[in-house]
């Protein structure tokens, strides 16, 4: 593959690549895992993170706003020299830079392809930047021009992770293999310092040109206090430390792997390790930045600590609990509901999220009880059930049962209206105020052995009274239920099940999918016409009731969890690895949608034609208020046009090879056209050029090889140039491919 090259394609940043339309709504302000912080003061700070996440402060952290980086990369390090003038760094080279505190990002060039990891900057002008390979890189023109420094590891395999200056000369950066070097000439030369550790060193921080400190694996600290001459060894914890920080000469905050948070205080004499239930950090949670008294980590979890009572205040507001059901009966009316007995309520198209609580009968409350989905009738009748944790094959764990909650009022009350230990609910549907049918799996006690069947439970007087049916011949679970009315539904389950009923659940036919996966999701938008999703990629449609179920080319491996159709045409689709998939001619081809995160999404429901959300892992909701769609404006001087048909790529997602298809045809005037196929990147820089030559009219196809690449989207360029037309018209059409790994 050749090498990656700058090109001069403003359009990519400009026209062809437009803001994705999906958006964050809760929790706020997002949950892509945070790898960096960086205050310029006590008001002004930015993180960066996992998929080009950047959220920006002005007060301290009391609010965070999303910032757009223009790039999918995973961002790893952030250095501001005040409030208005910063620099990201991080994979394939990658650096950003703003001038205005970052309503606008630039992508610069920084020379290189290696990842960087650390980057400091004394003022606006100076700064460094390290990564693997033993990569420098120096600028003293605020990132305009990059050059590379050389010392010991320069070329070599160790990766260096962290760069600390304290004005434009006096520098240190640490690494692989206690790596330390220091310099005193802003980088002409590079002393190597004995760190006293072969372990590797995750960040450095200096207070000033004589005082700084080492974190790394295994919980390794080193100080000094004579600017690296002498490095003294500290270890208070096991756990690989990832970030340290100076907040004052007298306070530093050490954070790292499992909830890890330490306090350095009177100069590095007292040492105070705090645990996750001091910190209310899950247990299990990495930290990874810290700025100040401002911390960051894994789930966008945001945290600042009060010197004064030394307690911690988290900055990202919100439940975080798994998300897996939401349903919109109007625009700006809807209900999302998780683990932990979450329920959400929005009255306000969800710019607002309230907590809506229930009495759970279960030992220990609702926080035991794992919601699974939702389904409301209107905007005040509702109903919700409650499954396992763990998946939709398995019944709670001891002390809970498997629920079904109502309410009549939009849950200002929910009401517990059916209790079964032996049961876990999947699915819902409310075909009607007073109607609801549930479906899971059952715990059925046969000869003295308990067996698994699945099964459904169903009222018709709002939960006054139930029946509770199962089969005796499945054993595995049902997931998802669709009801157009009273009478007539679908439910689907594991191992391709799906089955029918006319009369209001009396009597059940098994439908023929023709596969095997596990199906997860089902919407019928009128009797006859519905769509199925499961994983591996699984989409099943049918147009006359589940008579014949089609199979579609989702063009994804992903596992699929929701579908909702507004129409027979319009639909779409969400699932793993923060998939969206749309379609606007029933499912004949689908196309991925611009997320901004590649975390699990579980439902999807719109209130109409424009305005939908989806709920995922995290307490995750994305929300759209245009379809989802992101508008593609054209080179001016090129058209797209039935002569030139490229069509999506195969697999997509993908890992690590996929198959692009175009045609050539026979409306092209010329025997033969020049074309060309590109790649690019995010932002706009060519990877590779898959064909660039002359052919003649017909079908063609060409792999494209990822290997060599990071996760992330990319785009892909066919252009023909027809010399026989009117001035050599040039016909183009882009396309987005991702790359998961």
């Amino acid at each position: 593959m050749k090498g990656i090259r700058e090109v001069s394609l403003i359009l990519f940043l400009s026209s062809q690549f437009c803001q994705a339309q999906w958006f964050w709504q809760h929790p706020n302000p997002q949950v892509n895992s945070l790898q960096a912080v960086c205050f310029s003061d006590s008001n002004n700070g930015t993180a960066v993170g996992y998929y080009g996440t950047i959220i920006h402060t002005i007060d301290g952290g009391k609010n965070w706003s999303v910032q757009e980086s223009g790039t999918f990369e995973i961002l790893r390090d952030v250095s501001f020299s005040d409030a208005k003038n910063g620099i990201i760094v991080g994979e394939h080279g990658l650096v950003l830079k703003t001038n205005d505190a970052g309503n606008t990002w630039n992508s610069q060039n920084s020379g290189t392809m290696e990842a960087l990891y650390g980057v400091s900057f004394t003022d606006e002008n100076n700064g460094t930047a390290v990564g693997v390979m033993g990569t420098i890189l120096r600028t003293t023109n605020g990132g305009n021009n990059w050059t590379p420094q050389t010392s010991s590891v320069s070329g070599t395999f160790c990766a260096l992770f962290s760069v600390s200056f304290t004005d434009s000369e006096h520098g240190t950066f640490v690494g692989s293999d206690g790596i330390v070097q220091h310099t005193i000439d802003g980088g002409i030369t590079w002393k190597a310092q004995s760190s006293g550790t072969t372990k590797t060193l995750s960040a450095v921080s200096f207070l000033d040109e004589n005082n700084g400190i080492a974190v790394g694996s295994g919980g390794t600290t080193i100080m000094t206090n004579n600017a690296g001459e002498t490095w003294i060894l500290k270890q208070v914890t096991e756990n690989s430390l990832r970030g340290v920080s100076f907040s004052s000469n007298n306070n530093i905050l050490i954070v790292g792997e499992n909830a890890t948070v330490v306090r350095v205080t009177n100069n590095g004499a007292d040492w105070y390790r705090y645990y996750p239930a001091a910190t209310k950090v899950e247990s299990e949670t990495d930290l990874f930045g810290v700025s100040k008294n401002t911390f960051v980590g894994e789930k966008g979890q945001i945290f600042c600590f009060n010197e004064i009572d030394s307690s911690w205040v988290a900055q990202r507001n919100g439940p975080i609990s798994k998300l897996r059901g939401v349903c919109f009966t109007r625009p700006e009316i809807g209900t999302a509901i998780g683990h932990n007995g979450t329920i959400l309520r929005t009255t306000d198209g969800g710019s607002n999220w309230t907590i809506q609580t229930f009495t759970s009968p279960n030992s220990g409350g609702s926080i035991n009880d794992h919601l699974k989905a939702v389904s409301f009738y209107n905007e005040y009748n509702g109903f919700i059930v409650s499954g396992s944790s763990s998946g939709d094959g398995s019944i709670p764990y001891y002390g809970t049962d498997g629920l079904v909650l109502n309410t009549t009022n939009g849950g200002t009350n929910w009401h517990v209206k059916y209790s079964n230990s032996n049961a876990a609910f999947n699915g819902v549907s409310s075909p009607s105020a007073n109607v609801c049918f549930a479906v899971g799996i059952f715990k059925i006690l046969e000869n003295g052995v308990y067996k698994d069947h699945a099964g459904w439970v169903s009222t018709t007087d709002g939960g006054a009274n139930w029946q509770e049916k199962y089969f005796t011949s499945i054993t595995d679970p049902l997931t998802a239920v669709s009801f157009i009315n009273n009478n007539i539904g679908t439910m689907v389950g594991y191992n391709g099940r799906i089955l029918r009923t006319t009369d209001g659940g009396n009597n059940w036919s098994t439908q023929a999918s023709n596969t095997t996966s596990n199906l997860r999701g089902v919407h019928f938008v009128d009797e006859n016409t519905g769509t199925i999703v499961g994983d591996y990629g699984t989409i099943l449609r049918t147009t006359n009731a589940g008579i014949l179920w089609n199979p579609q080319i989702s063009g994804s491996n992903n596992d699929l969890n929701g579908v909702h159709f507004i129409d027979i045409n319009h639909g779409r689709i969400v699932g793993a690895n923060g998939i969206i998939q749309t379609t606007s001619d029933g499912g004949v081809t689908w196309e991925i949608q611009s997320t901004c995160t590649v975390e699990d999404l579980f439902a999807i429901s719109f209130g109409d034609e424009n305005c939908g959300n989806i709920v995922g892992d995290y307490g995750l909701i994305l929300r759209t208020n245009n379809g989802g769609i992101t508008s593609i404006i054209n080179d001016k001087n090129s058209i797209i046009s039935q002569n030139l048909f490229l069509y999506q790529n195969y697999p997509n997602p993908f890992n690590p090879t996929t198959t692009i298809k175009y045609q050539i045809s026979s409306k092209v005037k010329s025997e033969k056209t020049n074309v060309k196929l590109v790649v690019y990147d995010i932002l706009g820089r060519e990877i590779v050029i898959l064909v660039n030559k002359e052919q003649a009219q017909g079908n063609y196809e060409v792999e494209f090889d990822g290997r060599e690449l990071s996760s992330g989207i990319y785009f892909y360029r066919l252009q023909t140039c027809d010399p026989a037309s009117r001035a050599g018209q040039v016909f183009v059409e882009t396309k987005k491919m991702i790359l998961l790994k």
